[in-house]
C-alpha cells in the first residue's frame, strides 16, 4: 500500500501514541534525567545540624591591645582582649600577674605597684595572651633608670 497524504492517520496516531509514552512527564522513561536530590537550604550563624547546635565552639585565640607596657608606680593602664571566634561559647578572661607585688591586674585594669617587671596574662579557654609590664619609681622618665651620678665631687671633670 502506498501513502499518498503527507500524513497518514495511523501514522498520526502513533506519533501521539509515542509522544505520549516518551514525554516529559512520564517517570518511567529511561531517557529521562535522574531526579535532582533537594538540597537542604543553608542556614546561618549557629544554625546548623543538630548535632553542630549541641557541640560549643571552643575558644581558638587570644589577643590582647597591648604586648609592653611601661608605668610608673601608682598608675594604672586598662588592657582589653579580644577572643576569638566571635561565637565561642565561654569568651570569660581570667587575668593573672606573674609577680603581683609589682603589678596587680583586675579585670584588665593593670595597677603599677612598685619598681620591676611583670608579666600579665589573659587566658580564655586554653588560649593565653601576655603583656610584659615595666614600673619604674616615681620622678623617673622612660630611658632613665640606675645612672651614674656624674655630677658628684669624684667625677667631676
Amino acid at each position: 500500500m502506498r501513502l499518498t497524504k503527507p500524513f497518514h492517520p495511523v501514522l498520526l496516531l502513533f506519533c501521539l501514541f509515542s509522544l505520549t509514552l516518551c514525554g516529559p512527564d512520564n517517570p518511567d522513561v529511561s531517557t529521562q534525567q535522574p531526579p535532582q536530590q533537594e538540597q537542604q537550604p543553608q542556614k546561618e550563624g549557629n544554625e546548623g545540624n543538630e548535632e553542630e547546635q549541641d557541640q560549643p565552639v571552643a575558644v581558638t585565640g587570644i589577643s590582647l591591645n597591648k604586648t609592653t607596657l611601661i608605668l610608673t608606680e601608682g598608675e594604672s593602664e586598662q588592657l582589653s582582649a579580644a577572643v576569638s571566634p566571635d561565637n565561642a561559647a565561654d569568651k570569660t578572661v581570667f587575668w593573672s600577674s606573674s609577680v603581683p607585688e609589682v603589678a596587680s591586674v583586675q579585670e584588665g585594669m593593670v595597677t603599677a605597684i612598685k619598681e620591676g617587671t611583670a608579666t600579665i596574662t589573659a587566658k580564655a579557654g586554653d588560649k593565653t595572651a601576655t603583656c610584659e609590664v615595666t614600673v619604674q619609681r616615681q620622678g623617673t622618665t622612660q630611658g632613665e633608670g640606675d645612672t651614674e651620678d656624674f655630677g658628684n665631687e669624684e667625677n667631676d671633670w
